[in-house]
């Protein structure tokens, strides 16, 4: 069949394109192909249909060809080379088709989906070389004269179906001189900067693109071929561009192609995606991460150092806002609070929310009298400040630890020092300002210790390095077991364990004995689940305080199939007192449940006859110090048989703790005491290997 369109011709030019172009048929059949496309569609061949080249199925191929030819700009579309071998799959290629209005015939302009557009030139002086060289090779004038006929018209073709090209693509493309003189622009070209069709011609390229050039002149050798840079649009406005420059050798002579793309909206995206990295999502200031790069950045510096004090500022009533009024009237708190600082800080400072209630203030160029002052301005509005909402209201307040940097420290440091005054702050009775002096230091030592068991415990729950241990509790008529008492220990170096007293008390501190209990709750479940006999397990006064507690024992006992039954909740009498209607609240939850509860360590306070009746338990243990020595001392026995007999008469049973040796026993027993537990019964032993006591 005869070709539309010389191949070689199209080859000439079309092989210094980087993007892969086919000129089809309109019934899909290949016309010419450049190099890139013979790489991109290894067994594409001219004459051959376009459906051989592809893993589509001919009736795929026949709809986007379809499409193709009915449109006048680049329409895309998705297609798949052929793999060269059976089995393999190609990724998916962005093709971009249409019509060519002066012969029919179809462009394809294809490059994988996940690369961006790729530069090609204009070559239509290649046209004039082709067409001389032609000439020098015909011998005979009138095969001669008939070739040039030939040739022209092929030419000419072949620069309609350029020009379509260019027309169809929608690229940014700009040929222009070695001076910086616009040669030609295709649509596209001149649509992005605001000129009519061909008035760009003649334009320098440094009015287009003012930073391109050194020293504002186009005439200077380019300094680089790929670059992002602000262009200037025929109406003065300016938007961000990527640019990519090629040079071409055309008849001895240099002319550059440019591809040019609007970057705005990508631009417009990153600056997005940087304001959400650095910034609190909820307060709109900086987050804590940017703070700390900013204390970095000043400590690095050090000439500045004695101008410059940190500010912690934490709120002081905000966890009762949440509680009371929920999580949303939370966030309103401390969006309004966020405004208020704000107010009271100077454009020079830095301030951001480090997270949760607590925030920080990096103030710069300030003596330490000022440094006051903008601390004692912050206290004073925080401490008028009320919130307000439907359900009631609520007075928030803040406490303020300052750290002075007057000597370079890591940046952790100095948020350390921040913190520990700001704690000292909290310390002397909240809605204070503490500033940290070298006095302070021995007891930020103990404080530095207190953080390494908070990291040690953290990494326990997270790594299930606690270890369980259980002591038995053994009826005293009987010496039957009533229950096994759940005794927690962190395991350390080797084998050794670390003994709960070391840990909890910084456990407490961080409130983590939620999810302390929480963990021995969920692991002991799970080791009974195939054993029987009863647990006692401790629960923690914040543990009750923040409830909840008897809602995660069912759904533990529903998921390991243990009966409520078998268990035992012990809380420490100091603990209940402390919130008494909180704690009576969830011991009630968890009888409802089916399991028992237990006062531990009754008789520890004053008042505690008062309250034993208020709490709904069913054990009471007696406090060990008054049984330990009972033998020998008649105040102790007094004590422990008035705690029993109170007890009783309440209607509940009691236990006797650190039963040591045989005569205890024995007046324990006389006393009518219902269950015993010490060393001289049974030591405690890990869980693990306890079967024998669960039976």
């Amino acid at each position: 069949m005869m070709k539309s369109f010389d191949p070689e011709q199209f080859s000439a030019i079309g092989d210094t394109l980087p993007d892969a172009l086919l000129i089809l048929q309109p019934n899909g059949v290949i016309e010419a192909l450049n190099r890139a496309a013979r790489k991109l569609f290894p067994r594409a061949q001219i004459g051959a249909h376009l459906e051989n080249s592809v893993q589509e199925d001919s009736d795929a191929v026949g709809r986007l060809l379809k499409t193709w030819r009915r449109a006048a700009t680049p329409t895309p579309g998705t297609l798949h080379a052929r793999a060269e071998q059976p089995g393999m799959q190609n990724p998916p290629l962005r093709c971009e088709g249409c019509a060519v209005a002066q012969n029919g015939v179809l462009v394809l302009h294809c490059r994988p989906r996940e690369q961006a557009t790729k530069p090609f030139a204009i070559l239509n002086e290649e046209i004039k070389k082709l067409q001389h060289a032609n000439h020098e090779l015909r011998h005979d004038r009138e095969y001669l004269a008939q070739r040039v006929e030939e040739r022209t018209r092929t030419i000419r073709e072949s620069e309609r179906r350029l020009h379509g090209i260019l027309e169809a693509l929608a690229e940014a493309v700009i040929c222009f001189s070695h001076e910086g003189t616009v040669l030609s622009s295709n649509p596209a070209a001149d649509t992005l900067f605001g000129y009519p069709t061909n008035a760009m011609i003649g334009v320098q390229m440094q009015t287009l693109l003012p930073g391109a050039w050194p020293e504002g002149s186009s005439s200077q050798p380019l300094p680089k071929r790929n670059m992002e840079l602000n262009a200037q649009h025929r109406s003065g406005m300016t938007f961000p561009v990527e640019i990519k420059i090629r040079e071409l050798i055309l008849q001895d002579e240099t002319v550059f192609t440019a591809l040019i793309s609007d970057i705005s909206e990508r631009k417009a995206h990153l600056l997005h995606l940087k304001y959400q990295a650095e910034h609190d999502v909820l307060t709109g200031l900086y987050n804590r991460r940017y703070f700390q790069s900013a204390l970095d950045r000043l400590v690095d510096e050090g000439g500045t150092l004695n101008d410059a004090a940190l500010l912690f500022i934490d709120l002081d009533n905000f966890k009762f806002v949440n509680d009371q009024y929920g999580h949303s009237a939370g966030d309103r708190v401390l969006k309004e609070i966020s405004d208020l600082l704000q107010r009271h800080t100077r454009n020079s400072d830095l301030l951001a929310r480090l997270g949760g209630d607590e925030f920080a203030l990096l103030i710069s160029d300030a003596r330490a009298a000022e440094v006051d002052a903008i601390a004692e301005r912050i206290r004073t509005s925080l401490e008028t400040y009320t919130f307000t909402c439907s359900e009631g209201y609520a007075d928030i307040g803040c406490s303020i630890g300052i750290a002075d940097l007057h000597e370079p420290l890591a940046v952790n440091l100095v948020l350390g020092r921040a913190e520990f005054a700001c704690r000292r702050a909290k310390n002397r009775g909240r809605n204070a300002i503490w500033r940290y002096t070298d006095t302070d230091e021995e007891a930020a030592k103990a404080g530095t210790q207190e953080m390494g068991w908070l990291n040690r415990i953290r990494r326990a729950l997270r790594d299930d390095l606690f270890v369980l241990h259980i002591q038995p509790i053994l009826g005293t008529d009987t010496n039957d077991l009533a229950a096994s008492e759940v005794l927690i220990r962190l395991a350390d170096q080797g084998d050794s364990l670390v003994m709960p007293n070391a840990f909890l008390p910084a456990a407490e501190r961080f409130g983590l004995m939620p999810e302390i209990d929480r963990w021995v709750v969920r692991h002991a479940l799970r080791r009974i689940s195939h054993e029987t006999g009863a647990l006692s397990i401790n629960l923690s006064g914040t543990t009750l305080e923040h409830g909840g507690i008897a809602d995660y024992v069912a759904q533990q006992c529903q998921e390991h199939d243990v009966a409520t039954e078998r268990l035992v909740f012990e809380v420490t009498e100091t603990a209940a007192i402390a919130n008494l209607a909180g704690t009576a609240m969830e011991l009630g939850k968890l009888q409802a449940l089916g399991c028992r509860t237990a006062l531990d360590d009754f008789g520890a306070g004053m008042s505690s006859f008062a309250y034993l009746r208020e709490l709904p338990v069913d054990w009471v243990k007696i406090d060990g110090r008054f049984v330990r020595d009972l033998a020998q001392n008649s105040v102790d026995l007094a004590m422990v048989k008035a705690m029993h007999e109170i007890a009783h008469t309440l209607g509940k049973h009691t236990v006797a703790e650190f039963v040591e040796n045989q005569d205890t026993l024995v007046i324990l027993k006389k006393l009518g005491i219902n269950f015993v537990q010490g060393y001289h019964l049974g030591r405690p032993m890990p869980l693990d290997r306890s079967t024998c006591l669960m039976t």
